[in-house]
């Protein structure tokens, strides 16, 4: 079993899905669940979903499902203040 901890200013995670890279999928939340925020956690870092998403995209992330082998990520989310599912499909990046 591992802590995972919990993204910066809240009290509480609960995890959703591994896959076998031992990538790590769930929300952390304030104890009220007022404040949620869904989160990847890859390499012993937890990244919220939400900054991973352009400023512009319309999209608010707000929990998340599972992910797959391929490090897809299902959830949900407000889309233009309506509630969509999303899948997040990561890209490979160029390295310096």
């Amino acid at each position: 079993m591992t802590d995972l901890g919990t993204l910066d200013g809240y009290t509480d995670s609960f995890a959703y899905g591994i896959n076998n890279a031992g990538q790590v999928v769930g929300i952390s939340f304030d104890w009220g669940f007022e404040m949620v925020r869904p989160f990847l956690y890859n390499k012993g870092v937890m990244i919220d979903l939400n900054t991973l998403l352009p400023p512009d995209s319309g999209w608010v992330l707000r929990s998340t499902g599972g992910i797959n082998e391929s490090g897809q990520i299902i959830g949900y989310g407000l889309k233009d203040g309506a509630e969509h599912v999303y899948i997040m499909t990561p890209r490979k990046t160029k390295r310096p």
